[in-house]
Order: C-alpha cells, then structure tokens, then sequence
C-alpha cells in the first residue's frame, strides 16, 4: 500500500510496452478484413482445382496462407474458416475436418515478424530480432509436423467421415 501516487508512472509504463503490439493488432485485423473480402478465395479455388490435388489439400492450405498474411494462428484460422468453409463443405469436405486441416495449417506460418506472438515471445525474454528470427525455421517444422498429421488423418485417411 502507499504507491498510489506512483499509479501514473506504472500506467504509462504498461501502455508504453502495450502500444506497439496493440498496433500490430489493429494492423492484423485490418489485414484479415481486406483478405476476407478480396479475390483470393477464388484464386486458391482454382489454383488447387488447375493442379489436380484432392479438394482436401484447401483447407491446411488456406490456414497456412492465412496465418502467413496475418501472422496469427488465431486470425488466420477464422479468416480461412470463414472465407473457405463453405466451399470446403460443397467439396464434401466434412466440417470437424475441415476445421482440423484449417487449424493446423494455420500453425504453419503464425510466427512471421509482423504478428504480436513474435515480438510478444521475443521480447519476454529480452531477445533481439535478429535472435528470434533464428527460431523460425524450428517453428516452421512444428507447424508442418502437425499440419501433415492432420492432414494425413482428416485429410487422407478421413477420420472425420
């Protein structure tokens, strides 16, 4: 008790070490909004149509290129979720797999420097930039870990029906 006095400094303290990931935030949402409403839906669509790849392989996809453009795995997994489930359904794709595949794609890509996770991570432990960057490609390989599992069970060998 007694530190009342000292509340001003401590506000201004936690808005200065808030402010730039609130920003990012702000930045992401914005992102994800303009992604949500854009032509890239149709362009992912026909790309894995052109290609021959199962109708499956849009879901981990869609999630790992929306968490790519995000940086989020939370943003990126409700973008692709709301722009591509419903042709993900009309592919026959079933929703708990489709869900699985979008999530776990999304981890794939979520670390990239312009979400909060990687400078929120980094600097919990005082890192510079130029250290967590070194992490990446580790954080990558997880996400691909999980995304292949997933895939080769809801996707491949259709766990979810």
């Amino acid at each position: 008790m007694g530190r009342a006095r000292h509340c001003n400094q401590y506000m201004v303290a936690g808005l200065m070490r808030m402010a730039p990931v609130a920003i990012m935030l702000l930045g992401t949402g914005t992102l994800a909004g303009i992604i949500a409403n854009s032509e890239l839906k149709d362009v992912l669509i026909h790309g894995l149509t052109a290609s021959g790849l199962p109708s499956w392989l849009l879901a981990p996809v869609s999630g790992a290129m929306m968490s790519m453009a995000t940086a989020s795995t939370t943003a990126g997994t409700a973008v692709a979720s709301g722009v591509f489930s419903p042709t993900l359904l009309e592919l026959g794709v079933s929703a708990l797999a489709g869900a699985a595949m979008i999530h776990a794609g999304a981890t794939v890509l979520d670390h990239l420097p312009h979400g909060s996770f990687f400078h929120a991570t980094g600097g919990s432990v005082n890192m510079q930039i130029h250290e967590r960057l070194k992490l990446m490609p580790y954080e990558t390989l997880v996400g691909l870990a999980i995304t292949f599992i997933s895939t080769l069970m809801f996707g491949f060998f259709g766990f979810a029906g």
